[in-house]
């Protein structure tokens, strides 16, 4: 029988696997707190609809946003992703890697910490693909 936790769980991974960050707010509570680490820039929003607006801002304009890789990691008090999301812009295509940590309390999602590159360019992508390519993902 499934938990509380691993609903929810499944709910996340399906919205970050669909780049769906609109619908990963339906599991926030009402004042759930989003903690976003970027390069030299860390912000809080708080409120379920708040942080729905940011996201759906921050995502909603990226031309074929989708995730490309993802691995979650369910833990006693919630679920850690880590996912890589690429898009296409005109010059080429764009990513940003980041970590995120959902902390669940009852049947909600109250706090959401992301740890994230922040986004990089088609030649920061270029860039990186030429001077260290990866040996693992």
């Amino acid at each position: 029988m499934a938990t509380t936790i691993d609903a929810i769980s499944e709910h996340i991974v399906r919205c970050i696997e669909r780049a769906d960050w609109e619908t990963l707010a339906d599991c926030y509570a009402p004042d759930v707190l989003l903690d976003v680490d970027l390069p030299a820039w860390r912000f809080q929003l708080q409120g379920r609809e708040v942080v729905r607006a940011y996201l759906v801002e921050h995502t909603g304009g990226l031309r074929n946003l989708r995730c490309t890789h993802h691995r979650s990691h369910l833990v006693a008090t919630g679920l850690i992703v880590e996912e890589e999301m690429r898009f296409d812009e005109d010059e080429g295509e764009s990513l940003w890697r980041a970590v995120d940590i959902f902390h669940v309390v009852g049947d909600a999602v109250v706090e959401h910490d992301q740890y994230c590159t922040g986004t990089w360019t088609p030649a920061d992508v270029r860039r990186q693909a030429a001077e260290a390519p990866m040996l693992r993902w």
